[in-house]
């Protein structure tokens, strides 16, 4: 045993060197730029990963060396060994395992108390900084980040330039910039004496990742990057994959912590060490903290954790899924955890409490998709597993998922991954417009990978980038989660057949000519702006603005009575004209609000109770659901408000009223509501009844295109000549879903031109 603690100190004698050298070091240097930044990255390692395991060796020693004439000297060793080694990890577990039997909220000030005591630069009287030196096409900046005793002291910081042929040893940085502030609240740092503009969520990055004895090195786009010179930036996006490949660290920074991050943080911990126990104990553990969760009313607080700006953000995407196994670290104020581990607790919590909240969508469709999906395309790259089919698709779908502050990042900022996954796209260029960077994209990876999935998001007849194709997609479009649902297969297994005409202009597919549209509803619900990725809702949402309730409420009864009416052709083409109404409106999607039938029931009797020719529900029932509505905390100050007046006695605002107070109904409406945003019903010649985008018109076209997997509404471009359409938008109809039209469909196969 003695021996094995000689071993484990001399092990350490490298450290000795490192702090020894360092000594003379800085006493006695005389190196040039570069092998200063080696030295800081070559010596970060060692002082930062090996002082305390040396300590505790240096201690182990000691005290066994002490032990020697002692009877039980190997005993006593192991001992103190077991208790020196694990004796941290359980205190760790202590602090973890409390939360499971009490948590609070307390009030947290220690970051807006940390920020007051920060040291100002006197901005007026010190000159700006400026990127002076030019890169090279392989060369990139490094920050050295300079230690301080004081963390209230001024950020100080030097730039050098580094090859990414043959880095040193640097951590990256992954975050989100946050807003401009306004000029008055305007925060610097001292970049080799000179002040340089931040962000507040990059300077407190920077306090918090700040050393007191030793500097460090790192890597940070928004200070590295001259952002003044599109040139560079450009240049820059090229090895950006490769700057996060070759990081020996990538810190995720998620901003400051919180009270409530702070219990959230505390929760995953738990989530986590949970896996340590026994199989038989997991389950019923794991479900338990539930429980407790839901009951301390602490499900906001998961949530809120989820939602944080950087889980949405598209260059996370590349930055995490290039990093190296293992380097990834979690960061929120002081709290850290290793990303991958943190990453897949989080997403169980989520699942396990959001799918019990009264307005899920947002959670279930956007925030936990754009977890799994980075999870599962960062294990493709780690394991250099092939592209299976689909996955380039499923890469352009999701695009809409996330932010970018300039919408060319929704390309640029999969480069690097694109790269990696043997796509040659054409190089990032800044001056180019949004339009010609999505459309020269798409041209590169249609050819490379001729998947038709992107159709999902193609901008369509009102084009926000109107210089392109209508077929190209705009990936800001966010209106219809419609464009998100990979699980249908209008065509079966049919492979996409695409070729690339007239420079790229137009895209020729294959496909049928399905039916033509004869009827839809032109009113449209209220819709958040272009772009706006969460869906509006809430227990008063809507409630106090007239355009909301109004427009919404009268839609979703035209909605309901374009199929239900006597005289609909889609009562001859569905046996049960009821369950294709019932599939359309909620595009299948009625389990995800643990919902069934005879809750779309009551959601339609409700929605209808002042129809004339609707009658299922009585005055009285109508009555009693608005009493319930009047009797409700947040409704009742709308009903004797006298700036309600004009709205109590409104039906569609009695109608929206009396849905909200309902567990169920509620559900419901806002599962409807999402799939009608930048959607209208429709029904065509031949009775089939779908959803499709409202810009949609009669005489329209449904068709199926081999490898698409849901249809596609066309419109024809009169005096062409040929088959050629333009692209309104992709649909949901009830009955072809999943490949029932296409079997008879594969046997008419013609050439369709997109333009």
């Amino acid at each position: 045993m003695t021996e094995r603690f000689y071993e484990f100190v001399l092990g350490y004698q490298r450290l000795f060197g490192a702090y020894i050298s360092k000594y003379f070091y800085l006493r006695n240097k005389k190196g040039g730029i570069y092998e200063d930044i080696s030295y800081i990255s070559t010596q970060q390692y060692y002082f930062e990963y090996s002082t305390r395991p040396l300590v505790f060796s240096i201690v182990n020693l000691v005290l066994v060396y002490s032990f020697l004439s002692f009877r039980y000297s190997d005993l006593a060793s192991l001992a103190l060994c077991l208790f020196i080694q694990f004796g941290s990890r359980l205190f760790k577990w202590i602090s973890i395992f409390s939360v499971y039997f009490s948590a609070k909220l307390d009030s947290d000030t220690s970051h807006e108390s940390s920020k007051q005591s920060r040291k100002v630069i006197d901005a007026d009287n010190v000159e700006t900084y400026k990127h002076t030196f030019v890169l090279s096409q392989t060369g990139f900046r490094c920050l050295v980040l300079k230690k301080s005793t004081y963390e209230s002291s001024v950020i100080e910081c030097s730039l050098f330039a580094i090859s990414i042929t043959t880095p040193p040893r640097y951590e990256a940085l992954s975050y989100t910039w946050g807003p401009p502030p306004p000029p008055s609240e305007q925060q610097y740092i001292l970049c080799d004496g000179k002040k340089l503009p931040v962000t507040e969520n990059c300077i407190s990055a920077l306090y918090h990742l700040r050393k007191k004895y030793s500097n460090r090195l790192l890597w940070i786009d928004a200070i590295c990057i001259d952002q003044t010179n599109a040139e560079e930036a450009s240049q820059q996006v090229q090895i950006m994959g490769q700057i996060y490949q070759n990081a020996a660290k990538v810190l995720v920074w998620l901003g400051p912590s919180t009270a409530e991050r702070r219990l959230a943080f505390r929760y995953i911990a738990l989530h986590l060490q949970l896996w340590s126990l026994p199989r038989s104990m997991l389950d019923w553990s794991r479900s338990h903290l539930w429980e407790k969760i839901e009951r301390r009313g602490h499900e906001s607080v998961i949530a809120d954790f989820s939602n944080i700006a950087w889980f949405s953000r598209v260059w996370t995407i590349q930055e995490i899924g290039l990093a190296q196994q293992g380097v990834c670290t979690i960061h929120c104020g002081n709290d850290t955890e290793n990303y991958d581990f943190a990453n897949a607790e989080l997403l169980s919590l989520t699942t396990a409490l959001n799918v019990r909240s009264a307005y899920p969508l947002n959670d279930l469709l956007y925030h936990q998709s754009t977890h799994i999906f980075r999870a599962d395309l960062r294990s493709r790259v780690l394991t250099n597993e092939p592209l299976s089919r689909g996955t380039i698709g499923r890469l352009l779908r999701y695009l809409a998922l996330y932010d970018a502050t300039n919408p060319r990042d929704k390309i640029y900022g999969l480069y690097g991954i694109l790269a990696k996954l043997g796509f040659t796209m054409p190089k990032p260029d800044y001056t180019l417009s949004v339009d010609e960077v999505y459309w020269k994209s798409m041209v590169a990876i249609v050819e490379k990978e001729p998947d038709l999935a992107f159709l999902s998001l193609a901008s369509g007849i009102d084009s926000h980038i109107p210089n392109a194709p209508s077929w190209v997609p705009d990936f800001r479009k966010t209106s219809s989660f419609m464009c998100l649902d990979g699980t249908h297969c209008a065509t079966k297994e049919s492979l996409p057949v695409v070729h690339i005409h007239n420079r790229g202009a137009e895209l020729q597919v294959s496909g049928v000519i399905v039916d033509r549209i004869s009827n839809h509803v032109r009113q449209k619900v209220w819709e958040p702006p272009f772009g706006t990725r969460e869906v509006c809702d809430g227990r008063y949402f809507g409630l106090d603005d007239p355009e909301m309730f109004f427009s919404t409420v009268s839609t979703l009864q035209a909605w309901m009575t374009i199929a239900l009416i006597k005289d609909s052709h889609a009562r001859e083409r569905y046996n049960n004209f009821y369950k294709a109404t019932l599939e359309v409106a909620t595009q299948g999607h009625l389990r995800l609000m643990n919902c069934d039938a005879k809750d779309f029931a009551d959601f339609l009797d409700l929605l209808h109770w002042n129809s004339d020719w609707y009658k299922p529900v009585t005055p009285s029932d109508v009555q009693r659901n608005l009493e319930k509505a009047a009797n409700d905390p947040g409704m009742r100050d709308r009903f004797f408000n006298p700036t309600y007046n004009e709205y109590v006695e409104n039906p569609e605002w009695q109608t929206m009223c009396a849905m909200k107070v309902h567990p169920k109904i509620s559900k419901i409406l806002h599962l409807v509501w999402a799939v009608a945003r930048g959607n209208t019903i429709f029904e065509t010649a031949t009775g089939w009844l779908g959803v499709g985008a409202n810009t949609l018109m009669e005489d329209d076209v449904v068709a199926l295109i081999s490898g698409m997997r849901m249809p596609v509404i066309l419109r024809s471009i009169l005096g062409a000549g040929e088959r050629k359409f333009m692209v309104v938008g992709t649909a949901y109809v009830s009955g072809m879903m999943d490949g029932e039209a296409w079997d008879e469909g594969e046997k008419n196969l013609e050439d369709l031109s997109l333009a």
